[in-house]
């Protein structure tokens, strides 16, 4: 393959031969990179009834197992149907050497195998079709109120280093409600959910990693395919498929650093139609994450309010191994206010922009009025006949901070807060669209991110 074969789709059919038990793929490619920068082709695999798997990973070296007990992660266990297969070279990224070819070479192999004489693979009794998921986990607490999460993670289903299990219990740890698994283009991790640790709710999830821009769907019963047509009007068909699974559509770190440095991690589609976007990731990582510039994608987010677009700002950790839950200082959850916790009352409730973003300090508030209006939830309808007061209480605060009363995207009135658990009340609130409030270091308006609400609006936005 050559350059121009980048951000392509390059198929290539054969043939299983009845009895089959055993698929052997072997693949590799050269070079993995141009100097500090990596070359990316990524594999995905089809039976004859559709996707068994997916192999995003960054090794330019690998087997890929499948038999009806077990699977490479990133892939399908099950029976192995006879007929026409497919396996894809997704070619996210192929750099130019500073050659005149500016070739990407790669061999693909794929070996049907028998069981040996006298000896069968081991094959348990699984579903006829590998594609079906585990049933949804149960509610795990009924209670109405507060739960903390992140919806952003990887594992060794894709470029991961950890099993599911281990970033499950990591999260525990961490002392998260719930954790959303968004491999890379694959959905074979859903296996793993009836082994959780008890108290932590499954959030089903993938991370559609696209060439112009990468998006979680989130709560998805099945595999979504995430090959775009293009960067104009690309993401109808993804966003097609999330609304008829009723899953909720997040465009990731959309300012980051893109090609070739992060592989589609710019957000670059063209056409999108921000109203049937659910949420938007401000707070990827930390706040000053190297490559993914969340203070600009904050700025897009007060744009998008501006435009009168009530989308829902969330956080997620992005991480890639157990041990980034205590190595990486300074993480960003999501806050949820839920009916429950259950992946339909999580969901819900971010549809509904009822959550506050946080790498420590809550942020909680209480706005009232004259005429009986009182809410204590982001994304609640305010007045617009009346002025509203509102009391905001910072909680599990370890340093002084200033915290900021932003209306319509301008920093109006701040308010410096050293005392965890300190109570300001602000009289007579009356934006013009909608306000939220910001909890920062230092006494600048641009000091680092520790907490943010979702905005309260207002009827005539």
């Amino acid at each position: 393959m050559c350059y121009r074969d980048r951000q392509k789709y390059h198929p290539f059919d054969f043939v299983v031969p009845p009895g089959t038990q055993q698929l052997r793929i072997c693949f590799n490619y050269t070079p993995g990179n141009i100097g500090d920068v990596h070359n990316l082709l990524t594999l995905t695999l089809f039976d004859p009834l559709g996707f068994r798997g997916a192999a995003h990973r960054w090794s330019i070296e690998q087997e890929i197992l499948v038999t009806g007990a077990r699977a490479t992660p990133g892939f399908l266990p099950g029976p192995i149907p006879s007929g026409k297969w497919q396996v894809e070279i997704d070619a996210h990224e192929i750099l130019n050497d500073g050659q005149a070819h500016g070739w990407c070479e790669f061999e693909l192999c794929v070996v049907a195998q028998n069981a040996p004489s006298g000896e069968a693979f081991p094959v348990r009794p699984i579903c006829k079709d590998p594609r079906k998921t585990p049933p949804q986990a149960a509610c795990i607490r009924t209670k109405p109120g507060w739960y903390k999460g992140d919806l952003h993670s990887h594992n060794q289903h894709c470029d991961g280093s950890s099993p599911t299990l281990d970033m499950a219990a990591a999260a525990v740890g961490c002392g998260l409600d719930f954790l959303a698994v968004t491999c890379h283009n694959t959905t074979s991790w859903f296996g793993t959910t009836q082994s959780w640790p008890e108290g932590l709710l499954p959030v089903r999830g993938m991370e559609c990693t696209t060439y112009y821009g990468h998006a979680n769907v989130l709560g998805i019963e099945a595999w979504v395919d995430w090959r775009t047509a293009g960067c104009v009007f690309g993401t109808r068909t993804i966003l097609k498929q999330a609304k008829q699974m009723n899953a909720l559509f997040v465009i990731n770190h959309p300012c980051a650093v893109g090609n070739p440095l992060c592989t589609g991690c710019h957000w670059s589609y063209l056409g999108v139609d921000f109203a049937q976007v659910d949420c938007l990731e401000i707070w990827n990582g930390t706040w000053d994450e190297r490559g993914v510039y969340n203070p600009s994608a904050l700025a897009l987010w007060s744009e998008l309010l501006n435009e009168g677009i009530h989308i829902t700002a969330v956080a997620g950790t992005d991480n890639h191994a157990a041990h980034h839950y205590q190595s990486r200082k300074g993480l960003a959850f999501t806050w949820v206010y839920a009916e429950g916790l259950a992946e339909a009352d999580i969901l819900n409730a971010l549809q509904q922009g009822r959550a506050f973003l946080s790498s420590g300090p809550e942020l909680y508030f209480t706005a009232t009025s004259s005429s009986g209006f009182k809410t204590s939830l982001p994304g609640t309808t305010m007045p617009v006949k009346e002025p509203v007061s509102i009391t905001v209480k910072v909680g599990k605060l370890q340093n002084s901070a200033t915290l900021w009363l932003v209306t319509d995207g301008c920093a109006e009135q701040s308010w410096h807060v050293s005392v965890p658990g300190t109570e300001v009340f602000i009289d007579a609130v009356s934006p013009k669209r909608w306000c939220r409030f910001e909890l920062r270091n230092g006494n600048g308006v641009d000091g680092e991110l520790l907490a943010i609400t979702n905005p309260l609006y207002t009827e005539r936005s």
